[in-house]
């Protein structure tokens, strides 16, 4: 697998508007706002970085890290890879307002990681 970086970062927070306000006051630009999640903000520190998502709370969440998101060459060929390791992953999801393919796998203390790869044309 190539892993060309880390795609995203994203963050439950308990007040999305309070938190926006927050992280552009620190020098984030805001990006976009989506409906995931009932609505997110796509939040980067500079042109071509990181990108910090965040979301509200729901009901079944507490604020703190929710995942973390590699950016890898080749989606489907790293997806193979992992299985072939023995690591569960899930099948790929296409995000359409993001461009992005993602598949989701846990580590061994269960907290979430994505794959993040783009659509093959």
């Amino acid at each position: 697998m190539k892993i060309k970086g880390l795609d995203h970062i994203q963050f439950i927070v308990k007040d999305i508007e309070e938190s926006v306000d927050f992280f552009t006051k620190l020098g984030f630009k805001l990006e976009k706002r989506t409906s995931h999640h009932g609505g997110s903000a796509e939040l980067r520190i500079s042109s071509g970085g990181t990108v910090f998502e965040i979301h509200a709370t729901d009901p079944s969440e507490n604020p703190g890290h929710d995942h973390f998101a590699i950016l890898v060459e080749d989606i489907e060929s790293s997806i193979k890879e992992l299985r072939d390791k023995g690591i569960e992953v899930d099948d790929p999801n296409y995000v359409p307002v993001t461009g992005r393919m993602i598949a989701n796998f846990r580590d061994p203390s269960g907290f979430r990681w994505q794959l993040v790869g783009f659509k093959k044309e």
